[in-house]
């Protein structure tokens, strides 16, 4: 006797409801329920191949799923975790072979179904957005100190923004084009988000923001250099031009876990959180960005714990001090 379809959608729906912790709409879950389809293989076979193209994105409803990359790093996904999503994400052929390390049940939702699907809700989408970033950063914290925030990039244009008296809008354009979480971003929302955006001009020895004060923007340095003075534990980070001040962590937190503080004369520019969300609304490709600099965030940190040993980083995850733990339980690559 065939299962019957209603009963196989209530219970994709009912796991749909459980993977994503922060209670989802209905017409949500009724969208990836029409959308999943099951999929049972046993220990050893393989569920992508590095250097295919990313067609799915996987829901691991039971068993293990081991990530393998050229250099034999591997990591491990469990029950409720998310694979293949980094690479669909970063719009790249997988990095990975990803192979079922014991019996599992996967749920499959077809890439270009999941992002219709998201930029149709966008309200869910950027609750997943900033749940997951609150989630990795918490993940970097099983990192050496001074690797939770990536290393800066120098990327100067060899402008002189600290001997222009204030910018203009076209010069707060050139510094959001110029940092690794914009570049590749489409440049009609930027040209709109550089007009509300606002800059400072700092001293050594100012504070950008302290510890537990409202993150109502997300700032960029167009020149200088602002470091991390976290109370515990000692996370030693900096930020200089072409940086996202906080990165992860300022996006994904509405109070800022860290004090920031100035150490050479600097330029930054804030851009409104909640002008940032409304031109990823209206132009997506703005909230894929967003969703890449974070895959890419993701991959980094995630990587380097497997070359410390830690395949299953959701140990790591769990033992990791504060910041306060995401109300996801999400695991994704």
């Amino acid at each position: 006797m065939s299962p019957d379809p209603h009963s196989i959608r209530v219970e994709h729906e009912l796991f749909m409801r459980t993977f994503f912790a922060m209670q989802p709409p209905v017409r949500v879950m009724n969208q990836f329920a029409s959308n999943l389809r099951d999929i049972y293989l046993d220990e050893g076979d393989v569920i992508f191949e590095r250097g295919q193209p990313p067609r799915r994105i996987y829901f691991v409803v039971e068993g293990t799923v081991q990530m393998e990359d050229a250099e034999g790093l591997k990591w491990v996904f469990e029950a409720r975790s998310l694979v293949g999503i980094g690479d669909a994400n970063l719009g790249r052929e997988h990095a990975r072979t990803a192979t079922a390390a014991t019996d599992v049940h996967l749920l499959a939702v077809e890439v270009d179904d999941y992002f219709d699907i998201l930029e149709d809700n966008f309200d869910f989408a950027r609750t997943l957005l900033l749940s997951t970033c609150r989630r990795v950063h918490q993940l970097a914290l099983g990192l050496p100190p001074e690797e939770v925030f990536p290393k800066p990039t120098e990327r100067s244009l060899e402008a002189p923004w600290l001997a222009v008296e204030q910018l203009n809008d076209v010069q707060k354009l050139l510094i959001l084009r110029n940092t690794d979480f914009a570049e590749r971003a489409p440049i009609q929302p930027l040209v709109v988000l550089a007009r509300s955006a606002v800059e400072k001009r700092l001293a050594p020895g100012d504070v950008l923001f302290d510890r537990g004060d409202p993150l109502n923007h997300v700032w960029f340095v167009g020149d200088g250099e602002l470091s991390v003075q976290p109370e515990q534990p000692k996370i030693r980070g900096r930020f200089q031009a072409g940086s996202f001040v906080l990165g992860i962590a300022g996006l994904g937190h509405e109070e800022s876990p860290y004090r920031v503080d100035v150490d050479r004369e600097s330029v930054v520019v804030g851009v409104p959180k909640e002008a940032l969300y409304d031109m990823m609304e209206d132009h997506f490709g703005l909230a894929r960005q967003a969703f890449a600099y974070l895959s890419r965030n993701n991959e980094r940190v995630r990587t380097r714990l497997a070359d410390l040993g830690h395949s299953n980083t959701e140990d790591i995850a769990r033992k990791a001090a504060s910041p306060p733990q995401s109300s996801s339980a999400l695991q994704s690559q």
